[in-house]
Parts: structure tokens; C-alpha cells; sequence
């Protein structure tokens, strides 16, 4: 394994939240410890979570950032801001990143109930703010070899 963690902070402000009309939209690319990511959503949630949840996933977006028979440990943490109270919606994650697991996260996120209820302040002025924390751990030689 390669050492040396690095960490990274992404924001993606997303205006017009109400008027997004495709079933998923993905934030602008961010690279991190030499790899390109970015955030996922599906604002009206996503496969059973349709019309119930927002969905919010990281993704890997360029495999080509990887050496064959590599991946990439990340201790990842997603969030939902609350503009108004600062009681953010957030979760963690610990994932190895690799060409079969390129993207992580959750369909139930946060209940559109939640998202549009104003009192909770995910969405202020039609602006719903996402947030990632990546720390990059290392990077391994084989997957499934010590």
C-alpha cells in the first residue's frame, strides 16, 4: 500500500434546485490525490427511493487514474447543509475504490419531506448546498492481497 493521506473539500451550490428537471445531475469533476470524482444526485431519489428520498452518491469518474489491479482507499464523508440551523445531514463512509466499485453511497439520503420543509434549511432561496470530504488513506498494489 501506498501512504500518505490527503484530504480534500468539495462544494457544489446548487441554484434552482426546484427547476432541475433530469432524473440525476452530477456536480462539476474534482481531482483528489491524483484520481477525478464527483458528486451524484438524483433530487426526486433514485430506483425504490423515487419520489420518497434525494439520492447522493461519490463517484470515481476517471478509472483511467488508476493503475491495473489498483484502487483507492477513502474515508468519505457526504452532506446535505442546513443554511439556516447548521444541523447538517451527513454520512460517512470508508470504501475501496476500484474498476468494480466505482461509486458509493445512499438512495434514502434525506426524505424529500425533510429537503423541502423550510424550517429544516437544506433549501434556501432555492439553493441546496452538497458538500464532500474526501481523505484519501493510500492506494493498494492488488485488491484481495495483503
Amino acid at each position: 500500500m501506498t501512504a500518505g493521506a490527503i484530504s480534500c473539500n468539495h462544494i457544489w451550490k446548487i441554484e434552482k434546485f426546484s427547476e432541475l428537471v433530469k432524473e440525476f445531475h452530477s456536480s462539476e469533476v474534482f481531482t483528489a490525490g491524483g484520481h477525478k470524482w464527483r458528486v451524484n444526485i438524483w433530487p426526486k431519489g433514485n430506483r425504490e427511493e423515487k419520489g420518497k428520498s434525494l439520492s447522493l452518491f461519490l463517484e470515481l469518474n476517471d478509472l483511467t487514474t488508476l493503475l491495473p489491479g489498483r484502487g483507492v482507499y477513502v474515508e468519505a464523508q457526504l452532506r446535505v447543509v442546513d443554511q439556516v440551523n447548521g444541523k447538517h445531514v451527513e454520512r460517512k463512509f470508508i470504501v475501496w475504490f476500484n474498476d468494480s466499485i466505482k461509486t458509493w453511497g445512499w438512495r434514502s439520503f434525506l426524505s424529500l419531506n425533510s429537503l423541502i420543509n423550510q424550517s429544516n434549511g437544506y433549501l434556501v432561496k432555492d439553493v441546496c448546498i452538497v458538500e464532500a470530504h474526501l481523505q484519501l488513506i493510500g492506494a493498494i498494489e492488488k485488491l484481495g492481497q495483503k
